[in-house]
């Protein structure tokens, strides 16, 4: 429709002049009585409301109206449609509290106004949605957007439109206050629930159009949530520093660490709010408030499960608010502690443990009732977990382009960038190409128009794991998934929760080829680790692979042992039960390249360990080189298992031989 001049439309007090609304009536093709009823309700609006501002002013009760009585402010709510229509901004306030939008979208056809609702309809069902998603909860949140910022055609909306609706619609829903004409209509959540819903899908279609560039992103209801201004914290100056901090975090660092990051700050800030409520300013810190608030933390431990925190737990407290005040001071802020408060000796140590693998008798279970899995997804995601050794993250953002074949014909997988920062290529299975084979598959008809954004890469990627052109969640793919099969196998702790996890498919691919004698940078390169010291935790032997191989090299072969004075007591079973349990659990250690030595740690060093080594008459050539990088390979885990164990004299021998070995090789011209 086309406007005339803004004096032929509006009056001074804001409102549309009478006649250019009667105008507007007949165009719209109302019958005369509908037209001065309309008229009529108009005039008694502005009697009470002279100046539209006054109405802005009002109680939102008020505003609103009453449906059931349908009193003045209801009566005239398509006069406030109109008044958006004509391209006046109404408050989020209003808009968020009224049940119903139909009046405006009459009001759009009348004027035969187009907001290309329509496209965004049908590229919805494109997309998948139903019918109803695409019509009724798509329109949710369009018409109120529209309404606000006065904008006449859905291909005007910025992001910035949609995160500020979505920004104070999730704060005016939880305020019943605000809602009265939602809460007597629908149940609060559901409404909530048709907000995010609708929010999330306009933003899905109009980044599929290419009218934003930013993809939405799923908020799961379980996912906790903080109010990220800082309101809740009295003191402005210690929330002002705070946001800057995390603001500037934004440019060097993922959204999930500075999430962490925020959680662990912002439970330090509470507990100083209400232990230390004379500083408000952190500059006020000292270190025995510091030293106070950790033993808070180990003694109380958490209110929720009524325990000690743990390790890990109190690593995650405490290590953010150090790295928060270090490097706050570090980059000029004048408004914290001028020096270091948190040390790193101030920081848990975390306990080492051993990867948890899967045993195979449990593997073997498992795997079977994963083949049973209704979701595709879920059955070819955890198949493609089990034959990589890959992070599921990883595996979550595998792309359509990710399968191909070395030379010989034997497949690989392209995993993508990690946790390390690099991609790398793995060796699958059949199995597993199947697995991808199928997921491609059943991608074709899932309804995906457009890449995403990458958040290592920043590049728009064709995702194997999407549907309806959003990414299918971790926790549905892996955890859910793993919980059905484990409960199918029969595989549940004494909680009845799933005995085996998604990462220890990874830990059961490390040890795995450890235990079959892999070297340590083929490990390292499978699982994508960047340090020996990541896979050498995987290089441990399995205490069934020690039994096996004492078993059968010594206990069963007692009669064709041969060496010194210890073959003759280990024939004869004089050696002493504690001598024996310590061969047997160090056996993988004793090994030599002509049999094993016995030498006990506790003894003192021996003079001749590795001797040949060290002798002037020892030569070797270049067709030994496997077998020398071997020994240097060995030589170098049992100086990490040595230092674990605070063998000093082990530490000192096994560098010894592994600086020789070195340096017999680099005159081999290998350059380790």
């Amino acid at each position: 429709m086309a406007l005339q001049n803004e004096a032929d439309i509006w009056e001074d007090t804001g409102h549309l002049k009478e006649e250019y609304l009667y105008e507007v009536l007949e165009k719209c093709n109302y019958s005369t009585k509908t037209i001065e009823n309309k008229i009529y309700q108009y005039r008694k609006f502005k009697e009470v409301y002279t100046n539209l501002s006054e109405w802005f002013d009002e109680k939102i009760e008020l505003r609103i109206g009453d449906k059931v009585k349908k009193d003045l402010n209801y009566r005239n709510r398509s006069y406030i449609f109109l008044l958006a229509i004509m391209g006046l901004e109404i408050d989020y306030k209003y808009l968020c509290s009224i049940s119903g939008t139909d009046g405006y979208v009459r009001l759009l056809s009348y004027l035969n106004i187009d907001i290309g609702f329509e496209e965004l309809r049908m590229k919805s069902i494109e997309l998948g949605y139903s019918e109803f998603s695409s019509g009724t909860t798509l329109k949710w949140s369009l018409v109120r957007i529209l309404m606000h910022t006065g904008k006449s055609h859905y291909s005007q909306i910025k992001i910035d439109d949609i995160n500020k609706f979505r920004d104070y619609a999730s704060v005016c829903y939880k305020d019943v206050h605000l809602n009265s004409e939602l809460d007597k209509n629908d149940n609060l959540q559901n409404v909530i629930d048709r907000f995010t819903g609708s929010t999330y899908q306009l933003q899905l279609v109009l980044y599929v159009l290419g009218v934003v560039k930013e993809e939405p992103k799923r908020v799961h209801s379980r996912q906790r949530k903080i109010d990220r201004d800082l309101s809740h914290i009295s003191s402005k100056e210690i929330s002002d520093v705070v946001i800057r901090y995390l603001n500037q975090c934004k440019l060097v660092k993922e959204s999930g660490t500075i999430q962490n990051s925020f959680t662990a700050i912002n439970k330090f800030i509470l507990w100083l709010q209400d232990k230390h409520p004379e500083v408000v300013n952190l500059k006020l810190l000292s270190r025995n408030i510091i030293e106070e608030y950790f033993k808070e933390l180990k003694e109380k431990g958490t209110s929720k499960f009524g325990k000690p925190y743990t390790p890990n737990a109190l690593l995650g407290y405490i290590s953010p608010v150090k790295v928060f005040l270090d490097e706050a001071l570090a980059w000029g802020y004048d408004d914290v502690p001028t020096r270091k408060l948190i040390f790193n000796y101030d920081l848990p140590k975390r306990p080492k443990s051993k990867p948890r693998y899967i045993k195979e008798s449990d593997l073997n279970i498992l795997m079977d009732s994963v083949a049973k899995l209704e979701c595709p997804y879920q059955k070819n995601a955890i198949i493609l977990l089990r034959w990589t050794g890959a992070r599921r993250e990883e595996i979550h953002r595998l792309d359509i382009n990710a399968l191909d074949y070395y030379n010989d014909g034997t497949p690989k997988l392209l995993i993508p960038i990690g946790k390390t920062n690099s991609s790398r290529w793995v060796p699958i299975n059949e199995e597993a190409k199947k697995a991808y084979k199928e997921l491609l598959e059943i991608r074709k008809n899932a309804g995906n128009l457009k890449g995403l954004i990458d958040r290592k890469t920043k590049k728009a990627t064709d995702y194997l794991f999407m549907k309806r052109n959003q990414m299918i969640s971790t926790s549905y793919l892996f955890q859910d998934g793993l919980m059905y099969a484990c409960e199918d196998a029969g595989l549940l702790d004494d909680s009845g929760k799933a005995k085996y996890t998604s990462h220890q498919f990874r830990h059961t691919i490390g040890t795995t080829m450890a235990n079959k004698g892999a070297s340590v940078p083929t490990i390292m390169k499978m699982l994508g680790h960047h340090s020996p010291d990541m896979t050498l935790v995987y290089s441990t032997i399995f205490d069934e692979t020690v039994k096996d191989e004492y078993q059968k090299t010594v206990d069963t072969n007692k009669e064709v042992i041969a060496g010194g004075l210890y073959a003759k007591s280990l024939k004869n079973n004089e050696l002493k039960k504690e001598e024996v349990d310590w061969i047997k659990a160090n056996f993988h250690k004793t090994y030599l390249m002509i049999g094993h030595c016995f030498h006990h740690t506790r003894e003192a060093m021996c003079d001749f360990a590795d001797a040949c080594f060290f002798c002037s008459k020892y030569v070797t050539t270049e067709q030994h080189i496997p077998i020398l990088k071997n020994k240097y390979e060995v030589e170098n885990k049992l100086i990490q298992d040595a230092e674990e164990r605070n063998w000093e004299k082990e530490i000192i021998r096994h560098k010894r031989v592994a600086d020789r070995v070195k340096e017999i090789l680099n005159e081999l011209g290998v350059d380790l």
